[in-house]
């Protein structure tokens, strides 16, 4: 079944057209020898960004500059739409009907994501220079959680399709790398949808990262932000439980 798309909103994790399209993204970087957990990953990332709808508009308004379009919603827009020779190339023009939309558009989308090509959205960071170290401290602490475990501060797009075997690190790296949202301090919410979605794949529940270990200063504030993730892994670890509605 091809991928399923609509002109405004997503898809709640575990509908049968999330399910769908899951299964489409995960049949198109499968075969090209992406893990289950880059996978997972990837549509986590997805979920967050699109509702895992290749139609969707961010803010279901139609705008080709500064804004998204697509699963892992192309910013500015137009970068992806303006695209020419790429196969099944058809994204939708309206927020309210069909115009000049295919549903071939969501492979050609994933295509793009998998081959880092014509679009190079792929930075290999672990943070943005936009964000404040202060303002996302929560997000800077998880970003220095996985540079000490891998003894990296960035990662080629190969390591993460085929080295990465841990979901919440492969997810809030791609998250980083590849999409980058203003709000650094979402990266939790896109892990527990990566986690969901490789439930979905594999029938295993993998647990939220650990929270990560304080500064050797500051410990009474970072305690805090400590405090913030456990209630914050807590809350949507409970909410992947009944599935998310973007």
């Amino acid at each position: 079944m091809p991928f399923v798309c609509k002109p405004a909103g997503g898809y709640s994790q575990g509908s049968d057209d999330w399910k769908n399209n899951v299964n489409m993204v995960n049949n198109i970087l499968h075969d090209a020898g992406w893990t289950t957990v880059a996978i997972a990953a990837a549509c986590g990332n997805f979920q967050c960004e699109s509702g895992m709808n290749p139609w969707r508009w961010e803010g279901d308004q139609v705008r080709l500059t500064g804004y998204g379009y697509g699963l892992p919603q192309f910013t500015s827009a137009s970068d992806y739409i303006n695209l020419t020779g790429v196969e099944g190339h058809a994204p939708n023009m309206s927020v309210t009907g069909v115009s000049g939309g295919n549903v071939s558009d969501g492979i050609a989308q994933v295509h793009v994501v998998r081959d880092n090509a014509p679009l190079a959205k792929w930075t290999g960071v672990t943070w943005r220079s936009y964000w404040d170290k202060t303002t996302y401290a929560s997000a800077w602490a998880r970003c220095q959680q996985i540079r000490t475990k891998y003894g990296r501060n960035t990662f080629t797009y190969d390591y993460f399709k085929h080295s990465i075997t841990d979901v919440n690190d492969a997810t809030y790296i791609f998250f980083a790398a590849y999409e980058g949202p203003g709000d650094a301090n979402k990266y939790d919410v896109y892990e527990a949808a990566g986690r969901y979605a490789y439930q979905y794949l594999t029938g295993v529940e993998p647990e939220p990262p650990e929270p990560p270990e304080p500064p050797v200063s500051g410990t009474g504030a970072w305690f805090g932000v400590l405090n913030a993730i456990k209630r914050r892994n807590d809350v949507y670890y409970a909410r992947s439980k009944r599935g998310f509605k973007k």
